[in-house]
């Protein structure tokens, strides 16, 4: 089996946000993986079990840390280690007592698509070819873009995983070319209301300041807030229609929307790839807070 194709109960490998290509894990990772895929196995079949569901168990998770400190001692990497009862490999109690919690997991940037959406009759379509290179593109789904729906959404981040809060955000993309519209996000909100436990599941909305007309995008603004109920703000400053980006400090077009955001009573914001001395500027003076993300190597 190549390391490519070892799955574990935990992910140890080369990882990419889908922006870039990934950097391959070293000899040492590999080496790791495969013994862990090994020991898996042996305490499968040890337990009477199949491989399959030894793996979705907190034993076969158990069995994935301990194996790899195992392999990286061997390796003489005797730095830090995963803290794991010996017997949790194969004692449910013992795995439940290791690595069993109450934590609060709060993603706060996820993406999904709407497979129906216009955005895939137009310009938009280009995403398509995005959606089928990412691994998620290959879940199984006939159509690639079919494993980013709601349905692939909500299985991923709220059953599937421990996330306890999410936020679903946008790409940067006017609403006719946007893979997901602020309906279809309310939609999936919804439907993650009901799975229980309250609200899980915020969302952004995608503000593009530098697309005229711009008191246009502040009235959609206030249409967000009103129908959708967003919590926060996305903003790409990189992006224009012209391919020319803006500034937050912009007094045409950023100190605008941030004045817009303030009077709307939405001081949460999510920003990607732009001027830190701009940005800061402009917190100051409006008080919007922000997270930044995708942010380049200084």
């Amino acid at each position: 089996m190549s390391d490519h194709h070892v799955q574990l109960p935990i992910k140890i490998d080369a990882t990419s946000n889908g922006e870039f290509l990934p950097v391959p894990v070293g000899r040492a990772v590999s080496q790791a993986k495969a013994l862990a895929a090994a020991s898996i196995t042996e305490n499968a079949r040890r337990l009477n079990v199949s491989r399959r569901a030894f793996l979705t168990s907190l034993c076969g998770a158990a069995t994935t840390l301990l194996t790899l400190n195992h392999a990286f001692a061997a390796q003489g990497n005797t730095g830090g280690y995963f803290q794991v009862h010996p017997e949790a490999a194969c004692d449910l109690a013992a795995a439940q007592e290791s690595l069993s919690g109450t934590e609060f997991i709060f993603d706060i940037q996820t993406h999904m698509v709407d497979p129906q959406g216009d955005w895939r009759r137009g310009p938009g379509k280009l995403f398509e070819r995005f959606l089928a290179w990412v691994p998620q593109g290959a879940c199984g789904e006939a159509d690639p873009t079919d494993c980013f729906s709601a349905q692939r959404f909500i299985k991923e981040i709220f059953l599937d995983s421990d996330t306890s809060l999410a936020v679903l955000s946008f790409v940067p993309a006017p609403p006719r070319h946007n893979p997901l519209s602020l309906k279809e996000a309310a939609r999936t909100r919804t439907l993650v209301d009901a799975l229980g436990g309250g609200r899980r599941l915020l969302l952004h909305a995608m503000v593009l300041p530098n697309v005229p007309p711009y008191e246009a995008q502040r009235e959609a603004m206030a249409r967000a807030v009103e129908e959708w109920q967003i919590a926060a703000w996305k903003v790409y400053t990189q992006w224009g229609p012209n391919g020319v980006g803006w500034a937050l400090d912009d007094p045409k077009v950023g100190l605008p929307f941030l004045d817009k955001a303030r009077a709307l009573g939405i001081r949460n914001g999510a920003r990607s790839h732009f001027s830190g001395q701009a940005s800061n500027r402009a917190r100051r003076e409006v008080a919007i807070r922000f997270n930044m993300f995708h942010r380049p190597a200084l």
